[in-house]
Order: structure tokens, then C-alpha cells, then sequence
């Protein structure tokens, strides 16, 4: 028996590592093929995990204008490409391109924010004469809808195109 275990250590070590990259390869193979599918020019992809399971997972598509979102479960079987198609999937659209997005995009920190964000969403909105450029990270998920989603940064500009304020969200 001593010598025996450490060869069935070894080949469970194996086995493992052969499911994780099965796993990975089925994580893999849904976004490259959605983005085939639509046809998608994706500038970047990838899949996070989505809390609480380790079985469900969010994938990502970063194209020129917006982050495409797909969710997927590991324990379901891989989908062709029909049913993936059909999968529920998000679209979260970039603003139009406006003056206040070209100058907010221009200050250095929200270069840096650009930098950090991989699935980075720009928007624009107006309150009263104020316009205001939001950017988030479609990475990291709202979970409360009466607060901003995590690493939102905003610039808040006047009817003059001064900047009123800028910083990361947090009501």
C-alpha cells in the first residue's frame, strides 16, 4: 500500500488538472464562439466568476462599442451554436461620442480608470444643466439597484464645459 499511494497521488493530481483545463477550455470555447456568431470584433474577452458558485460564470466581450455579457454554467452541457446564441445575454452599449466623453476621456485619471477597466462602459447623461460622463467596469457587478455599480468613476461638467467635480461614485 505505500507505494501505491504516492502513484494515486499523482494521478489524481493529474486527473485534476486535466478537468481544470476541460473546464477552462468549456469556459473558453462560448465567448469566442459569440463573438464569432454575431460576428463580434472583440478587443477583449473573458469569464469571472459569479458568486456564490464556482459553477456560474459571467463572460465578457469587449468590442468597439460596448461589453456584450454572457452567463454561463459550468454544470450545464456545452451548448452549440444555436443554443448559444440563444443563451441570455446583455449588451451594454458606450454612449454616443460627445464633446464632455472626448474631454473627460483626455484627463489623466480617467486615462488611468481606462487603463484599470478591461470591460470599461462609457455614459452620458444630463442632470438639469449639468452634463455627466460616467464610466464603470462591467466586471464587477451592481448588486444593489439603488446604488451605482463598484468603480464607477464620474465627471461632472457645467453648460460651459468646465469641469464641476470628478472622482469614483459612491451614492
Amino acid at each position: 500500500m505505500g507505494r501505491k499511494d504516492p502513484a494515486r497521488h499523482v494521478e489524481s493530481r493529474r486527473f485534476c488538472r486535466r478537468s481544470d483545463l476541460c473546464r477552462v477550455h468549456h469556459l473558453r470555447a462560448p465567448r469566442r464562439k459569440f463573438a464569432e456568431l454575431y460576428p463580434l470584433q472583440a478587443e477583449s474577452i473573458g469569464a469571472l466568476p459569479l458568486p456564490p458558485s464556482l459553477w456560474r460564470w459571467d463572460g465578457l466581450v469587449r468590442t468597439e462599442r460596448g461589453v456584450y455579457e454572457l452567463r454561463m454554467d459550468l454544470a450545464d452541457k456545452p451548448a452549440g451554436d444555436g443554443e448559444l446564441v440563444a443563451l441570455e445575454h446583455h449588451y451594454f452599449p458606450d454612449a454616443p461620442a460627445n464633446s464632455y466623453i472626448e474631454v473627460a476621456k483626455r484627463l489623466p485619471e480617467v486615462q488611468k480608470v481606462l487603463w484599470f477597466s478591461r470591460f470599461p462602459v462609457t455614459r452620458f447623461h444630463k442632470e438639469g444643466d449639468v452634463a455627466v460622463v460616467e464610466i464603470s467596469d462591467i466586471r464587477f457587478v451592481q448588486t444593489r439597484r439603488d446604488r451605482p455599480a463598484p468603480f464607477t468613476y464620474r465627471v461632472r461638467f457645467s453648460l460651459d464645459g468646465n469641469i464641476l467635480s470628478q472622482g469614483w461614485v459612491t451614492r
